[in-house]
């Protein structure tokens, strides 16, 4: 659509078609669409129109704002929908350039299918959290409220539909909106204590719990990730959710589909005798050099016993290295962008030893089991 000469008026018209889309495609109520485009308040439901008479299902999505608005940002909200759909998948394509690659945001919602990004954006739009420049190649813009999503000042609650984001993903398991839910109090915990999100409680961990919805502690106590301390200091905030969760749909937990956790290993096929006696030793409360002592082993060939087990997720890293530790080495990886031990031993210093390292390496690149 263009009028001859008149780019002024060209832009005026290919607004206006960009808001007839955004009517079409509204999840909200119709009516408060209308009041707000002429300058009216109105009620969030009208009771009249297709959307508010249909049951919706929505849930909170949050993180998945964040990620969408974190892309805006990292891409200076100088490129379109599509364009930043590929860049949170993580597409390598021809068109994304070489520089956006190693962007931190870059294949951050690789998870997510492209239409459910697309669907992501609408809701977006629609609350007002984004805006669509006016043109012919149409970029997407930041609003006031932008910045209150991103800093989770404002909860976002996105639409769910056969072509949106399912409740249940079919063939995950677990449950896809329930664990979005516990992502963001995780979040919020890890912002509190000032520490990465990842160690509150591992992904892995809490896909357990959307798996099989634990409703008290006693069944999160079975989930593993879920230490003694670590029940007894996030167990009520994150069983409530569940609860909360499963009331609302209607389901029942599913607990008792869960093997018992395991406290000592006893199978020689699946793991070697010597490393299970390291990791019971462990388990009964003694440190490395006591166990490195106590079997007449070197202190390094217990750790790579027990680096074995933290790799199988099968030991909770805080039983080998204090928290304080922890976070110093993972923030000292990320700074070195390396693998490598010598360069994060370089930084840390003598404070730090090897085996620490070694441990919160394998932490942080350990095996996540299918749930």
């Amino acid at each position: 659509m263009e009028v001859e000469d008149n780019r002024e008026q060209t832009g005026v018209y290919l607004k206006k078609l960009d808001q007839m889309v955004t009517f079409g495609e509204l999840t909200s109520c119709r009516r408060k669409y209308l009041l707000n485009y002429f300058g009216e308040e109105a009620p969030d439901q009208c009771g009249n129109c297709d959307n508010c008479i249909t049951r919706v299902h929505t849930f909170d999505g949050t993180v998945l704002a964040q990620k969408a608005l974190s892309a805006v940002v990292r891409l200076n909200e100088g490129f379109g929908v599509n364009y930043v759909i590929d860049f949170l998948r993580g597409s390598h394509a021809e068109k994304i350039r070489e520089e956006h690659k190693s962007l931190k945001t870059f294949g951050v919602g690789s998870d997510v299918s492209k239409e459910a990004w697309k669907s992501i954006f609408h809701d977006l739009i629609a609350q007002g959290h984004l805006v669509k420049s006016v043109g012919n190649y149409p970029l997407l813009r930041l609003t006031a409220t932008s910045d209150d999503v991103l800093k989770g000042r404002i909860q976002v609650n996105l639409t769910q539909s056969k072509e949106k984001i399912k409740v249940n993903e079919p063939g995950t398991g677990y449950e896809a909106a329930l664990l979005q839910q516990l992502k963001v109090r995780r979040r919020e915990l890890a912002d509190a204590e000032n520490v990465p999100a990842y160690q509150i409680l591992s992904d892995a961990t809490l896909t357990e719990v959307a798996t099989f919805l634990p409703l008290d502690k006693a069944g999160l106590s079975r989930i593993n990730g879920f230490g003694q301390i670590k029940l007894e200091k996030y167990g009520k905030a994150f069983c409530e959710i569940v609860f909360s969760y499963c009331r609302h749909h209607q389901l029942q937990s599913r607990i008792d589909q869960k093997s018992p956790r395991r406290q000592r290993y006893t199978n020689p096929e699946r793991e070697t005798d010597t490393k299970i006696q390291s990791l019971n030793l462990i388990n009964e409360g003694h440190s490395v050099s006591e166990v490195a002592r106590q079997r007449g082993l070197s202190v390094s060939t217990v750790e790579n016993h027990l680096t074995f087990f933290v790799q199988q997720n099968k030991i909770e890293i805080e039983k080998l290295v204090s928290a304080e530790k922890i976070a110093a080495i993972e923030k000292a990886f990320t700074t070195t962008a390396d693998t490598m031990l010598s360069p994060v031993k370089q930084m840390l210093g003598d404070g730090f030893s090897y085996g620490e390292i070694r441990f919160v390496r394998a932490h942080l690149f350990k095996e996540i089991p299918n749930p």
